[in-house]
């Protein structure tokens, strides 16, 4: 049975910035980047309202893609793990597609918790641009005027959903397997909020990284091989 592996990027990622990993994981998994709306080759469209939309619009794009014939998993990090999630949500809803046999939770607490504290949304494009060069996921040395012009508004509009999301504990929400991986050095994974993952989980494992919360740039092979172990070990 072939295997699908689909991977949600963080606030402004998009499939060119991950497009590399797509030949690493083979033949062990057919991976794809989602290109959530508003970003890379589907920048000409508009940019989600709410991260739910993010979410019903990865929720039909599973329906359209994931035979019956393959298991497939989901991986995201930071807000991507938000949206992964939260499609699972869906699916366990709808009930007309099979949950994915594991997702693959990187960069963010228990889905109860959003970092919001420094109101990112609010910043002024510079002031935004600085941040995520302090965090490590943006290089100074890559940006000028033209590519800034591209990255600002999908990057606005990913920390605006995800500071405006609060978590809905009043549906019925499914039990998945998951992986959780974290930066052990990194602010907004402290550890109640990855504990508090195992009130979800009906099988859970814990990955750390002797890093910060873009560990998934700078240990990316690490990454995809600790994804890898656990679909080729199914």
């Amino acid at each position: 049975m072939s295997k699908k592996l689909i991977f949600v990027p963080y606030a402004g990622g998009s499939s060119v910035t991950f497009k590399h990993w797509i030949k690493y994981m083979q033949p062990d998994a057919d991976m794809e980047i989602f290109e959530l709306a508003g970003h890379g080759r589907r920048m000409f469209e508009d940019n989600y309202s709410s991260l739910t939309e993010a979410a019903e619009d990865l929720y039909r794009h599973l329906k359209e893609t994931v035979s019956p014939d393959e298991s497939y998993y989901l991986s995201g990090h930071c807000v991507g793990a938000v949206i992964i999630f939260e499609t699972c949500v869906l699916i366990h809803k709808y009930n007309d597609i099979p949950m994915p046999e594991r997702i693959f939770i990187s960069g963010h607490g228990s889905i109860e918790y959003i970092h919001d504290e420094e109101h990112v949304k609010d910043m002024s494009d510079r002031e935004m641009i600085d941040h995520f060069i302090k965090e490590g996921g943006m290089s100074e040395e890559y940006l000028n005027d033209d590519l800034l012009e591209l990255i600002i508004p999908p990057m606005r509009s990913d920390v605006a959903v995800y500071e405006n999301y609060r978590f809905d504990s009043s549906r019925d929400i499914p039990k998945v397997n998951m992986t959780v991986m974290y930066g052990i050095h990194d602010p907004q994974t402290p550890e109640n909020e990855l504990e508090a993952w195992k009130k979800f989980a009906d099988d859970i494992d814990y990955v750390s990284f002797d890093d910060t919360h873009y560990f998934i740039n700078t240990q990316q092979e690490r990454y995809l091989d600790e994804i890898r172990k656990r679909i080729v070990e199914k």
